[in-house]
């Protein structure tokens, strides 16, 4: 019996504890801002942008109730966070989605009074305004968050106790109050750039009128849609525009590609730039091409836009296969092929048979001087 007693009296002195130990407000469950409310606003780039555009994002603050009253809260100013393009950029994250990001806290002091004490609740999202980057989209944050100030009794006045910011999944009415979360407004910025590539033949005996054959598979950047159709064009060694343009359809599940094949002759190149029925292409859009190898021709490629693209097999051998391999960023990215032809020999000799023919005339020579010395020690006998 007097076990049982214990046992309760341990009990009781438990609940008892949780109990003093919870705030009447219910906040100690709660991860909660003090002070000053503090929002985020986070730049998602693709890769191939070497820096955060320079950019400003303006956000507002709208009164929704006082708990427990019917009061109106007071007016809160609306904010501003920029952006000067200093700031790092961060490694992709899952939450991400691919992108590259940035980061900034906005800065802004709450100024507004309180009348009394009570839980003040305002919807925060980003509006319209600000600055836009001096190239390229953002498309804007669609998110709204239910900001709560809790403002108590202090020893001049009422004075914010706690902030604590909810997700709104349905801003219809009244809303639809989702969880607790840090109000994290996300941009993403988009940048377009152009795409050549282009085809050389050299050698005394080369036929200028061959064609090369080439097989390209652009993969997507962050952020594309299946069913998207980037266009390439197809131009004459004068630069005119020649008829034939090449199109890449998205699709996948996943990483969406698209893949096609195309050919050109000495002077032409496939052109994505937006004009003769070509489209631009998204920077962070990722490319593999293959030009198919021709005996007798030994390919060379040369590569602007992105330094750590990749050419193999390494070293090129005369009549294989080139694979390039490569990610467009932002301003001019080329590819150029170069094929010169090393068959032919105006003496008659095709010089892929030169070293065989050397080794003959060795083998010749060799022979010659043997026999003219055994003849010799015969004579000198």
């Amino acid at each position: 019996m007097k076990r049982l007693r214990l046992g309760l009296t341990v009990v009781l002195a438990m609940i008892l504890l949780l109990v003093v130990a919870v705030p009447v407000t219910g906040l100690a469950a709660e991860e909660v801002q003090t002070g000053n409310p503090v929002i985020t606003k986070r730049l998602l780039v693709p890769a191939g942008v070497p820096a955060v555009p320079a950019s400003s994002y303006e956000f507002e603050f709208t009164p929704k109730s006082v708990q427990d009253s019917s009061d109106t809260p007071p007016t809160i100013s609306d904010w501003t966070i920029s952006f000067d393009g200093s700031e790092a950029l961060k490694a992709p994250t899952p939450e991400t989605g691919g992108y590259y990001y940035a980061e900034k806290d906005s800065d802004d002091v709450l100024t507004t009074t309180f009348p009394h004490a009570g839980v003040y609740v305002y919807w925060v999202t980003e509006k319209a305004g600000g600055t836009p980057p001096a190239t390229g989209t953002i498309t804007p944050s669609a998110a709204t968050y239910e900001m709560k100030i809790y403002v108590k009794n202090g020893s001049t006045g009422p004075e914010i106790d706690a902030i604590v910011f909810h997700t709104v999944t349905d801003t219809s009415g009244e809303g639809t109050i989702g969880v607790k979360a840090p109000p994290i407004f996300a941009n993403t910025y988009a940048l377009d750039t152009t795409f050549r590539i282009s085809k050389a033949v050299t050698g005394p005996y080369a036929d200028l009128t061959k064609p090369f054959a080439y097989t390209l598979t652009l993969t997507a950047a962050p952020g594309a849609a299946a069913g998207t159709i980037y266009t390439g064009t197809v131009y004459n060694a004068d630069n005119t525009p020649s008829t034939t343009t090449v199109d890449f359809t998205l699709s996948g599940s996943g990483t969406l590609t698209a893949t096609n094949t195309f050919n050109l002759t000495n002077g032409q190149y496939l052109l994505f730039d937006g004009a003769n029925g070509s489209t631009v292409l998204p920077v962070g859009t990722t490319y593999t091409l293959v030009e198919t190898g021709v005996p007798g021709y030994l390919p060379s490629v040369s590569i602007t836009g992105d330094p750590a693209a990749t050419i193999t097999p390494d070293p090129l051998e005369k009549g294989e296969a080139a694979n390039v391999e490569g990610l467009l960023a932002a301003g001019t990215n080329t590819v150029a092929f170069t094929n010169e032809y090393q068959s032919a020999s105006p003496t008659g000799v095709f010089m892929d048979n030169l070293p065989f023919i050397l080794l003959i005339l060795v083998a010749v020579g060799g022979i010659v001087a043997y026999l003219a010395v055994k003849r010799r020690k015969a004579h000198s006998k």
